[in-house]
């Protein structure tokens, strides 16, 4: 990560200290410069101005190097660094139950309702919830140029890619041996960029070929004595299965298993980084449940209750789960044993509806935060509220 660039402006009352290289601080980071500047303008006591179009980034006052850096260090260890194993590479997404989770890319462990208290966690929720009620469809797929670099793209949750570069390996040095050991010597000693050139036939297959890959790959990875979530997640996005890869993950790690529900909480952190802001990820993993239920019989028992786990852990939607209740689909099992399955969760499926609905009511009320009172409903209460600033962030200038 580089040093923070810090540039003085003004004068007298209007004197501000400029982030210069903040962007390039925050792609270190794979974090929103919005975030980082927010925070240190909340730890600072201090305001801010953000113009992400114009490259701004201002936080009003004189600050000095050392005070920015360190609060730069204490925002990485609050948002960034994974709670259990201390990397980096880690994620934050806004829940279902509009709570910030944490997900490690490294060891996979899930941090939930992280840092609640601090002001900046209930801004970027509050940000998500404007911005998931305007239903705005965002892309997630990367773009990928013809000499393997990715663009990148800062989002509120942060996908990991790797780079792939379709091109063909020339015949003019390595048509000597080409036997299957010497390619994989040849690959143990060259980095990532050429071992994609070497594993570029995998491109030409259809996605059952590719399914059939990637299980073989699953297969052998859980003979290890600790599973490599990370490795996993690097070979579905290489072979660009991953909505369906999520099938895979199904048969391996929770089908083969004597206890499903201890299986799915060890391997919580994996099946959300596949199910994650996906709707079709969440409905090939629903058509693997159905396969499941329908194989072990001893499970129909405990259909609801999966579905219920599987929520719980933000590993399915609600709506999701919804849609899939009021439709009847033969894709993956019989239409009759597809309607048992959901006659299975209706209960809960209603409950889900139902609290939807609740939902949707209590937003309608106007409610005001404050750290004196608690929580006051303004058409039920003549209080006047005193014009104090407790949330300095403008969520229209992000």
């Amino acid at each position: 990560m580089p040093e923070i660039t810090r540039k003085t402006e003004g004068r007298g009352n209007g004197i501000k200290t400029r982030l210069v290289n903040i962007k390039d601080v925050a792609m270190a980071l794979k974090r929103k410069p919005e975030d980082i500047v927010n925070f240190l303008g909340k730890e600072l006591g201090s305001q801010t101005v953000i113009k992400v179009k114009d490259n701004l980034y201002v936080i009003n006052g004189i600050h000095d190097f050392e005070d920015i850096q360190n609060l730069i260090h204490k925002f990485i260890k609050l948002y960034v660094l994974c709670r259990e194993c201390d990397n980096p590479e880690t994620e934050l997404r806004v829940t279902s139950k509009n709570l910030l989770e944490q997900n490690c890319l490294a060891c996979g462990h899930c941090s939930k309702d992280i840092n609640p208290t601090h002001k900046l966690t209930t801004a970027i929720i509050n940000h998500h919830k404007i911005h998931s009620k305007k239903k705005v469809k965002v892309d997630s797929k990367k773009k990928v140029c013809a000499a393997g670099s990715v663009a990148y793209g800062i989002s509120s949750s942060f996908e990991l890619v790797v780079p792939v570069i379709e091109e063909s390996l020339s015949e003019s040095e390595w048509d000597t041996d080409v036997s299957e050991e010497t390619v994989k010597l040849r690959a143990s000693q060259i980095g990532d960029g050429v071992i994609n050139l070497v594993q570029t036939d995998d491109f030409q297959l259809t996605d059952t070929e590719k399914l059939k890959l990637f299980s073989k790959f699953v297969e052998e990875k859980k003979k290890l004595s600790k599973f490599p979530s990370k490795e996993v997640l690097k070979e579905v996005t290489r072979l660009e299965i991953k909505d369906k890869g999520v099938m895979v993950l199904v048969e391996h790690l929770i089908s083969s298993s004597k206890d499903i529900f201890k299986s799915i909480k060890m391997f919580q952190g994996l099946f959300q980084r596949f199910t994650m802001d996906s709707t079709k990820s969440q409905k090939y993993m629903i058509g693997s449940l159905e396969v499941l239920f329908i194989e072990r019989p001893e499970l129909m028992t405990k259909i609801e209750k999966c579905f219920k786990y599987l929520y719980d852990l933000d590993i399915l939607d609600e709506d999701v789960i919804i849609s899939w209740g009021e439709k009847s689909s033969k894709k993956y099992v019989s239409k009759v044993k597809n309607q048992i399955i959901r006659d299975k969760c209706s209960n809960f499926i209603e409950w889900l509806k139902n609290t939807d609905e609740e939902d949707s009511e209590d937003e309608e009320h106007n409610i005001i935060f404050t750290s004196e009172v608690g929580v006051i409903d303004v058409e039920k209460s003549n209080v006047q509220i005193v014009n104090e600033e407790y949330d300095d962030i403008n969520i229209d200038e992000i």
